[in-house]
């Protein structure tokens, strides 16, 4: 008999503890889907408050504080596809929110960097490969009409984040502490090399070795599926409709981090140089871009500030929609006098100082520095939802910061449909009409980028020169945010999910307090039924 019992109470243990590990909220996939709907009658610039960021930059601030150096980008006036340059389907940019827009439900990016200039745009969703191999996938035209206008997939901790890498040599200060990076450079044809970088070591992962334009022909209205596979050990990315995988190999140990931002870049160095001019050739290149899909995520949270930048008062305030949560970040592109540059959360009555930059691998100490912006990446209290800048110019340039959001890992959030999109030419559509997880109900523009500081009245600029390298430096530290994020999608877990648990447990519970009581003789009352029938002595 008690034999028997022990086998049904192990067994009942056994149905418990299943439950509990496959009910387990780290096991619970979340995906993310999102596609810029809308079919506006001219270019519409998409600036979104939160869910998204998104970073403008240019090198040559003193031709361009104000305004980019002017393009024709793809698409029509109307929004016709593009045919040529000099033949149509173009239409002129000269603000920086022209820069990004949308048009025939999909996005553009496009840029003018005769200096330098990078467009990124980054989904408030960490991709979740802790718990098994996690996919990101989305549709990118492959038309190239320069070779000097590339791009890049950058997948990176969020506390390495880095809102622009690279920079070529003249700009910038290179990649993140860690990430995965896929990239063609500034060449041609279109053949992505991945690299694996660890604390600044980067180790190229190896692959197919051939191009984009061997299994597709370029286009700037087809838009093709690009795919990025990721687990602890193995990486691929390519075009899987074609079977390219230009990207695939082992990693040389498992990768330290489960989950990491995907960031979209798009560089611009002198595009039209080294060329000759064709209809389709020799001018910066506009991308065109649609349907991202992530299988894993964690949501975190993004705020945009509602103006493109600020700097000599009283134009050096920005407002944000909602309150920073708890755990949030300042993330920005700054340039200043070292040591200069201060920013407050409570209207000037207190200071934080705006010292270090974000490490990356040609700064690697973190340091300051007045030749180039600087990615900044600070710790800002919980609540702020305005901010007030100030600093000193350079030697060379105005003090400026631009492209200011709030980063954080701890909002409650909540899957919602945004607003459905516009009938063809009405009004303006919000910055998606698509599955986002998010900390707000929905999603509205901010002021159009270049909105903000304009040349400082009564101010000189000043009469140096940037710098053309980039600074160097060694060491670095910092602290790191896996154990909370594990936390955070943890406790986000559905609550059938939790009621699962619950189940699973008590049924463990139950299975043991049963055991104890039979290894004791049995129950209570069955204890005291033996007691009563059992003879005199």
């Amino acid at each position: 008999m008690q034999a028997k019992v022990a086998r049904t109470v192990v067994m009942a243990v056994a149905v418990g503890l299943l439950i509990t590990v496959q009910s387990s909220p780290s096991h619970a996939a979340v995906g993310f889907s999102f596609n810029w709907n809308g079919i506006p009658a001219a270019p519409m610039p998409w600036a979104p408050s939160t869910g998204f960021d998104v970073v403008v930059h240019d090198r040559d601030l003193t031709g361009t504080f104000e305004r980019p150096t002017a393009f024709q980008a793809q698409h029509g006036s109307n929004c016709s596809p593009f045919q040529g340059f000099g033949v149509g389907g173009t239409h002129l940019v000269t603000t920086y929110q022209d820069e990004v827009f949308i048009c025939n439900n999909h996005m553009m990016t496009g840029l003018n960097g005769q200096g330098y200039g990078e467009i990124t745009f980054t989904p408030a969703a960490l991709l979740d490969w802790s718990q098994g191999t996690a996919s990101a996938t989305w549709n990118l035209s492959t038309l190239r009409t320069s070779c000097r206008d590339w791009l890049s997939f950058n997948v990176m901790p969020f506390i390495d984040n880095l809102a622009l890498t690279d920079g070529v040599g003249v700009d910038l200060a290179g990649e993140p502490r860690n990430e995965l990076l896929f990239t063609t450079g500034p060449s041609c044809p279109s053949a992505y090399h991945g690299y694996d970088v660890r604390n600044f070591d980067k180790t190229d992962i190896g692959g197919a070795g051939r191009a984009v334009e061997d299994v597709v022909s370029p286009s700037a209205v087809t838009r093709s599926r690009f795919e990025l596979d990721i687990s602890r050990t193995h990486v691929r990315f390519g075009l899987p409709d074609s079977n390219l995988w230009m990207v695939d190999g082992d990693l040389k140990s498992p990768l330290p981090y489960g989950q990491a931002v995907v960031q979209f870049e798009q560089h611009s160095y002198t595009p039209d140089k080294e060329c000759t001019p064709t209809p389709t050739s020799c001018a910066p290149n506009t991308w065109h871009w649609s349907n991202l899909d992530y299988s894993n995520v964690v949501p975190f949270s993004i705020l945009r500030g509602d103006v493109f930048q600020v700097s000599h008062a009283p134009q050096n305030v920005v407002h944000f929609t909602a309150p920073a949560p708890a755990n949030s970040f300042l993330r920005m592109e700054a340039l200043a006098a070292p040591g200069s540059m201060k920013v407050s959360a409570d209207g000037g009555q207190t200071w934080i100082p705006i010292t270090r930059s974000q490490a990356s691998t040609d700064n690697q100490a973190g340091d300051f520095t007045a030749d180039h912006m600087n990615n900044i990446f600070l710790p800002i209290p919980q609540g702020t939802q305005t901010l007030t800048f100030t600093g000193t110019d350079t030697y060379w340039m105005w003090w400026v910061a631009r492209n200011i959001s709030i980063w954080s890992v701890s909002a409650a959030y909540s899957k919602v449909v945004l607003n459905p999109a516009p009938p063809a030419g009405t009004g303006p559509v919000t910055a998606s009409q698509g599955s986002l997880p998010q900390a707000t109900p929905a999603l509205s523009s901010v002021p159009a980028l270049g909105d903000g500081a304009s040349r400082p009245e009564g101010v000189n600029p000043p009469t140096g020169v940037p710098a053309s390298g980039r600074a160097h430096a060694g060491g670095g530290t910092g602290e790191r945010l896996q154990p909370l994020l594990d936390t955070v999608a943890f406790v986000r877990a559905p609550a059938h999910t939790w009621l699962t648990i619950f189940v699973g447990l008590a049924v463990c519970g139950a299975a043991a307090v049963t055991a104890l009581f039979w290894m004791r003789g049995g129950p209570p009352w069955a204890r005291r039924r033996r007691s009563k029938s059992r003879p005199d002595s």
